[in-house]
């Protein structure tokens, strides 16, 4: 009877080890398939998202590098040679008009300038020429003579008036007649000094008057009002240097 009973209770235990397993085994498939499938949805979704970001924008920073190259290189070329085409063909015409009327705007100035001096010198030498009168000379023609001419290498001297500023500016003058140039002689009187000094000028008649000290060949500044030593860097004297009357003399 005990051990009917004993084999009833194995039997039993058997029994639900059994049915425990079946139901562990069916419990595990059923949860593994679910789980896999929950899984492999997650994470396709999760790696398509992170994938589509990442590439995207790897993708959009090579695309839009190269796409901005190529589409610089060919903008580039069709942009120059479209731009050149037309910028050549608008700078000629309007290069040529502007030209064209300031060329011959300056031709005109320039012939009209250059045929004046050349006719005015040509006439005025025929008159020296028989000895109708001097002329004035141009401002390059008066520092090539005052280059050339050897008047301030004559020697000062004060004894007596013996040869003085005036007999400097006398001789400069008369060398300059020589040539056919009229040359001034200039007398100007100092506010602090009852004397005065002697230099020469020439009126050009492409610069105006230019003044010369015949002594050493310097172009000088002269005018009422002008202190003549002071203004032209030579000594300052013991007097009032200001220039308060200017004389002429033909």
């Amino acid at each position: 009877m005990k051990r009917i009973k004993l084999l009833e209770i194995l039997l039993i235990f058997m029994t639900l080890c059994i049915f425990s397993y079946l139901i562990f085994t069916f419990a595990f498939d059923k949860g593994y398939k679910k789980g896999e499938n929950i899984g492999y949805s997650t994470g396709y979704s999760t790696g398509y998202s992170t994938g589509y970001s990442t590439g995207y924008s790897t993708g959009h920073s090579l695309g839009l590098d190269e796409g901005y190259n190529q589409g610089y290189d060919h903008g580039f070329l069709i942009g120059n040679e479209t731009g050149y085409e037309k910028g050549y063909t608008t700078g000629f015409d309007f290069g040529n008009e502007t030209g064209f009327v300031l060329g011959n705007e300056t031709g005109f100035e320039e012939g009209n300038k250059t045929g004046f001096l050349e006719g005015y010198n040509e006439g005025l030498n025929d008159g020296v020429g028989h000895k109708y009168q001097f002329r004035d000379p141009t401002y390059a023609e008066a520092l090539s003579f005052i280059r050339s001419d050897k008047t301030e290498r004559n020697i000062y001297n004060e004894e007596n008036f013996e040869y003085v500023c005036t007999d400097f500016a006398d001789d400069l003058c008369e060398n300059a007649r020589e040539v056919g140039y009229e040359c001034h002689i200039i007398l100007m009187t100092f506010e602090g000094t009852t004397g005065g000094h002697t230099i020469v000028m020439f009126d050009t008649i492409d610069n105006g008057q230019i003044f010369f000290e015949p002594q050493d060949d310097w172009r000088v500044d002269a005018g009422i009002g002008v202190r003549y030593y002071r203004d032209n860097d030579y000594q300052i004297p013991d007097f009032d240097d200001t220039i308060i009357k200017m004389n002429i003399i033909p």
